[in-house]
């Protein structure tokens, strides 16, 4: 029954170990103390690019992407990959605020460079950028033949957002770490979507 869940499942049981050992006092007094370090501390040319970068993680750009991926698979009548994006926008956002609302997490106290609301655990921008980048990775990585080169340009992409949070001081490095292992377990569910796996056994 659950067969070829394994991944989702083990990502799943990842994100349940990192939100136990938050709870844990030394676990929080070292995300806080990497914070510190980080947040706010690069040069200034750092900084800049990192709130250009944390954009392409924003609701924004995700709209943006929706709707430009999502014409174009209208377009070429893949409806059924369409609705699949939507669902990894739509049902992670759901799920992230599902879980902030769970783990109720302050974002750190020190000045925020960019503006963020809410609670901070998991990460949304992180979670988001693993399942909506991550996606978009699978059918990128179907399509061309340097696969390579995809996997890099969708790590690279995924991590540049979420390091670019701590480094603006809107989250702790725990909490993207857990937005990348829930939006991951999402993907993973995504991906078993029965057209796209057939697709890429063909």
């Amino acid at each position: 029954m659950l067969h070829g869940y394994g991944p989702a499942l083990a990502l799943a049981a990842a994100f349940a170990l990192v939100a136990a050992l938050i709870q844990l006092p030394a676990v929080q007094a070292w995300d806080v103390r990497m914070s510190e370090t980080l947040a706010g501390r690069a040069p200034q040319g750092v900084l800049a690019a990192a709130k250009a970068v944390t954009e392409l993680g924003s609701t924004k750009v995700f709209a943006g992407v929706l709707a430009m991926a999502g014409g174009a698979l209208l377009l070429r009548r893949r409806y059924p990959d369409a609705g699949l994006l939507v669902a990894s926008l739509l049902g992670g956002w759901g799920l992230n605020t599902l879980l902030k609302e769970l783990f109720r997490r302050a974002r750190p106290a020190g000045e925020h460079l960019v503006e963020a609301s809410g609670y901070s655990f998991p990460s949304g921008n992180a979670m988001l950028a693993i399942a909506v980048y991550g996606l978009l990775g699978c059918w990128l990585w179907r399509a061309v033949g340097c696969r390579a080169y995809v996997i890099w340009l969708t790590g690279a992409l995924t991590a540049a957002v979420g390091f670019s949070r701590v480094l603006l001081g809107v989250h702790y490095p725990l909490d993207i770490a857990a937005g990348y292992l829930a939006g991951g377990a999402w993907l993973a569910l995504l991906v078993r979507w029965p057209g796209l796996t057939r697709r890429a056994r063909s």
